[in-house]
């Protein structure tokens, strides 16, 4: 029988939709380790480890599936498979040329104000909540705002692909962030001495952002490949 730690359950208790809810809970529990690697994970387990019915099981399968959290380990079950063989070099060269890309591609087009609006408010919100008085830094509000922190910068790094206008980026982006941080329990930020480098994240996120803006796909290339150089140069550091 599948077993999920109450703390994790409890921390979704009010989410909605159940497949939701259940996605949530099981990304957690693979995000900290709660489920051991090579993990089977049937919708008739989930199920009934959350006391849901199958059908929200299935889609939250699905979906971590299509994330790259959960992968076939048998022909016809699906479990949690901790990357082996990969190492944490080879997932920034393919998200380097992934995210500049995106960039280029989205500063040769005209993007959609709506869109671009979105990601610096995206942006602000990541830089601003590291700064605002009283909250200290991203990482000192528990694990509920280190998942949050995770979230918006994803969110951050996957909008690079969608305003590209490929689509197969957005979802490329998405699911080597995951594999990413499966392998190194980090978020897509630079990271100096186990917190997020605002100041770094800040610098160049700002540039890459005015140089789609302005239209300029080189120096749109350029930022976005510096802000990944800047996870491999800067994130190690514990």
């Amino acid at each position: 029988m599948l077993c999920l730690p109450q703390e994790i359950i409890d921390r979704y208790q009010n989410q909605k939709p159940a497949y939701h809810r259940v996605y949530c809970i099981l990304r957690d529990c693979i995000m900290e380790d709660a489920i051991p690697n090579h993990t089977k994970l049937t919708e008739e387990g989930v199920a009934e480890a959350l006391h849901v019915s199958r059908t929200p099981a299935h889609k939250a399968l699905q979906l971590l599936k299509k994330e790259g959290i959960v992968q076939n380990i048998t022909k016809n079950n699906l479990g949690y498979r901790k990357p082996e063989g990969e190492d944490r070099e080879d997932l920034l060269f393919i998200l380097r040329g992934l995210e500049g890309e995106a960039a280029a591609l989205a500063a040769a087009r005209k993007v959609d104000q709506e869109d671009m609006n979105s990601l610096w408010g995206i942006y602000n919100g990541l830089v601003r909540s590291g700064s605002e008085p009283g909250k200290g830094d991203l990482y000192s509000g528990g694990t509920g705002q280190i998942h949050a922190v995770r979230d918006q910068a994803l969110l951050f790094h996957q909008m690079l692909g969608r305003i590209s206008g490929n689509r197969f980026l957005y979802e490329a982006i998405g699911e080597v962030h995951n594999r990413y941080q499966l392998q190194t329990d980090q978020a897509l930020i630079p990271v100096i001495h186990g917190r997020p480098d605002l100041q770094l994240f800040g610098s160049l996120g700002s540039n890459l952002l005015m140089a789609i803006e302005k239209k300029k796909p080189e120096s749109a290339r350029l930022w976005a490949e510096a802000l990944v150089d800047a996870l491999q140069s800067s994130g190690g550091e514990g």
